[in-house]
């Protein structure tokens, strides 16, 4: 869990057990949701809606309060190219890629899964 500003390590034991730390975003279609019924364009609509509406999890009126960004060593998404398997072991595949700095440079890796 990323608790960049500790809120879960002060909240009580009552509390801590109420909390919502993990939300499972799902993607179908080209759209984003928490809930089947409720589907957006894109992550930032969603977050926005549920900022101002509330959802249930098992049985709680949820809000969303705050989002976690990326940490500094984390890349978006959109800017790393997964290519071709170029080894295999024990523990996974190796893959060539491209990664697009935060600078802008691109440049070669190799990507472990």
């Amino acid at each position: 869990m990323l608790d960049p500003e500790n809120m879960y390590e002060k909240a009580d034991d009552d509390t801590r057990l109420d909390m919502v730390r993990n939300l499972i975003i799902h993607l179908k279609s080209e759209k984003v949701y928490l809930d089947p019924k409720m589907k957006f364009d894109t992550p930032a609509e969603m977050f926005e809606h549920y900022q101002k509406n509330s959802f249930t999890i098992n049985n709680k009126e949820i809000f969303l309060t705050r989002g976690i960004g990326l940490t500094e060593w984390e890349f978006e998404h959109k800017n790393v190219r997964v290519g071709r398997i170029i080894g295999r072991g024990q523990f996974g595949e190796v893959r060539r890629g491209k990664l697009t700095l935060k600078n802008g440079t691109t440049v070669y890796v190799a990507i472990k899964s």
